[in-house]
């Protein structure tokens, strides 16, 4: 089969982004290759029953995705109308882009984005988190929508678990992606989305991205600041379903959250990120504790006669004694504790991160970053986030 490969060209469109147009080069498919793919995203499917930044690509093409799916929770409803007629397209994310915070937003927005034009998901850069999830944690591949039940590798004793800890789907679909962007072995059935660096957020609504996938039927992506914000919005409760922490997860968030509420009528999660920030971007997000203590009694006078309490969550180990004469509760707990309990907080405040954002998001709380130590805390300046960055 003829391979029509996409290449981008400047100045086709605004803002700096590339259009692509076909490449008259073709070469024969690898069919070990293609069985490869085949077994491990089309055979799981099939096994089981479903109910109900600037230049970026370099892309080929490929074709259609199920119109309804419910996992044995109730938590992935999937239907449509299948508006852009696209059958089965499945995006499989192959790049990974930092830790949890970030893997979740991005997988966010291609949820948002899929569930929005009826596609489906795989994200093999997940599995370090996907234990924690009830959408991820029966299912290796990292499928949206969820499937009812284990998937069939994680029905076979220690498979799954070897998989996740060895990640060979991640090194297959990142393997898949180099030898379709360098030798175009798939042919017209898979194609590439690719951001090259710049500072950019790309819309994976906008015409050069639609232009590149629509004929596709698998796509393979890699890339960080793409961005499905108006869907992320419209389906974000079918996204915070997705990623509800799971049963024993949750039952010590709500634990630790009902302790610190009777003692308090308001909640302020503080998220004090020290660790990696002392050299990010020359330091700019890295403020010391004395300085949150500061903000955190300039936020206290704005509630009059309310007993307030603050959450602190720190990457690094905090002491009440750092903020003196505030009623503090320092958090011990694992991170994706501390997530959720900041998700069920009132207020939220702390620098630029996509751990916070998540968190607000998740719990539709009020967030206010902090990005400059001159920076004052006005309650009526904190937003729900949907995940923007």
């Amino acid at each position: 089969m003829a391979i029509q490969n996409c290449l981008f060209h400047s100045s086709t469109f605004p803002d700096g982004l590339e259009a692509c147009r076909p490449n008259p080069q073709s070469q024969k498919p690898n069919l070990l290759l293609v069985l490869l793919l085949v077994l491990v995203i089309e055979i799981p499917n099939k096994a089981r029953t479903r109910t109900s930044d600037e230049h970026f690509y370099n892309a080929r093409r490929i074709g259609p995705a199920t119109n309804s799916a419910f996992d044995s929770h109730g938590i992935c409803e999937y239907s449509h109308s299948l508006k852009d007629n696209n059958g089965h397209k499945l995006l499989i994310i192959t790049g990974r882009c930092g830790r949890m915070g970030n893997r979740m937003l991005l997988f966010a927005h291609f949820i948002g984005f899929a569930e929005e034009h009826g596609y489906r998901v795989m994200n093999f850069t997940f599995h370090s988190y996907s234990t924690l999830f009830e959408g991820t944690h029966q299912d290796v591949f990292c499928r949206y929508p969820a499937v009812p039940g284990k998937s069939f590798l994680d029905s076979l004793p220690g498979v799954a678990k070897l998989i996740r800890g060895t990640r060979i789907l991640f090194n297959i679909g990142r393997l898949s992606r180099f030898l379709e962007e360098k030798f175009h072995v798939f042919g017209r059935s898979v194609s590439t989305l690719r951001q090259n660096p710049g500072p950019s957020i790309t819309s994976l609504e906008g015409p050069e991205v639609t232009a590149c996938i629509s004929p596709a039927k698998i796509v393979l992506i890699d890339g960080w600041k793409l961005r499905s914000s108006e869907n992320v919005e419209k389906h974000a409760a079918k996204i915070r379903r997705y990623f509800q922490p799971v049963p024993n997860i949750d039952r010590e968030v709500c634990s630790f959250m009902e302790r610190l509420r009777s003692q308090a009528q308001i909640v302020i999660g503080v998220h004090i990120r020290h660790g990696d920030y002392r050299r990010w971007k020359g330091g700019k997000y890295f403020f010391p504790a004395s300085r949150y203590a500061d903000w955190m009694r300039e936020l206290m006078a704005q509630f009059p006669g309310v007993k307030i309490s603050f959450l602190v969550c720190s990457d690094e180990p905090r002491s009440e004694q750092e903020f003196p004469g505030l009623p503090v509760v320092i958090s011990s707990n694992s991170s994706i504790v501390d997530l959720y309990a900041l998700a069920k907080c009132d207020y939220i405040f702390g620098p630029q991160s996509t751990f916070s954002q998540w968190a607000s998001f998740h719990g539709n709380t009020p967030l206010l970053f902090v990005r400059d130590t001159n920076d004052r805390l006005d309650r009526e300046q904190f937003r729900v986030s949907w995940l923007e960055t």
